[in-house]
């Protein structure tokens, strides 16, 4: 398995990534000339390596004796958040992308947490946890603390954030939910509501300017979609 980069306007693919070792769960640094990445290079269990996209040199980012994979980047650039342990019992962890890069927890709970991702200012994190009896969204003020407030309501994983912060979408069986959020010294919520369904996907995420990218799995549609001309708006 490799990376690649597809070009949505010109329509071209450009592969990144050439070691024989596979390579997965590419997460984009803010400047966008930057992947970072997990890969099984030697056989090992995955580190995280970083390729510079003007070159295409890869780099190694961090290693240790645990599974890893990327989740996201803090918008100034100095921070990644990441998974570490099994598929069934992960923990949310930060490095610094400078310096000593020394990780350290985020949330470590005996649960399984995944999927944390920033907000666009950086001051939040989203993530997903089982710590309830089934995954379910949160959301914890960034650096380190404590305090979470619980988005869905009925289950959710995998979320993302609107570009205004006001909105934080995920998954919750089979339709893409979406959350109005209002943040400040607490985090308050709205009821989440659904916006369409997306049956066998196998991952999304949301563009700058609002569209959704939606892979699937073969058994339904090989390929990303891309929905354009979204207008709805939700109002708390």
């Amino acid at each position: 398995m490799d990376l690649w980069v597809l070009d949505l306007e010109k329509g071209t693919q450009t592969r990144v990534t050439f070691d024989p070792s596979s390579e997965f769960g590419p997460v984009w640094s803010p400047d966008g000339q930057r992947l970072i990445y997990a890969a099984d290079v030697g056989g090992r269990k995955p580190d995280l390596y970083q390729v510079n996209l003007t070159d295409l040199k890869s780099e190694l980012v961090l290693s240790s004796i645990e599974p890893k994979t990327p989740t996201d980047i803090s918008p100034d650039g100095r921070f990644l958040l990441y998974n570490e342990g099994s598929l069934v019992q992960r923990d949310v962890r930060v490095v610094p992308l400078s310096g000593e890069k020394k990780p350290l927890s985020f949330v470590a709970t005996p649960f399984d947490e995944s999927g944390a991702r920033f907000s666009p200012d950086g001051r939040f994190v989203a993530y997903a946890s089982t710590e309830s009896g089934r995954s379910e969204i949160y959301v914890r003020r960034f650096p380190l603390d404590a305090e979470r407030w619980q988005i869905s309501r009925s289950g959710g994983a995998s979320p993302r954030w609107r570009q205004d912060a006001k909105e934080i979408d995920f998954v919750a069986d089979g339709k893409l939910m979406a959350a109005p959020v209002r943040l400040g010294r607490t985090v308050e919520s709205d009821a989440p509501v659904a916006l369409f369904a997306i049956p066998d996907a196998s991952g999304y995420d949301i563009a700058p300017d609002g569209r959704f990218l939606v892979a699937f799995t073969r058994t339904h549609q090989a390929g990303i979609q891309v929905v354009v001309n979204w207008t709805a708006e939700l109002k708390p």
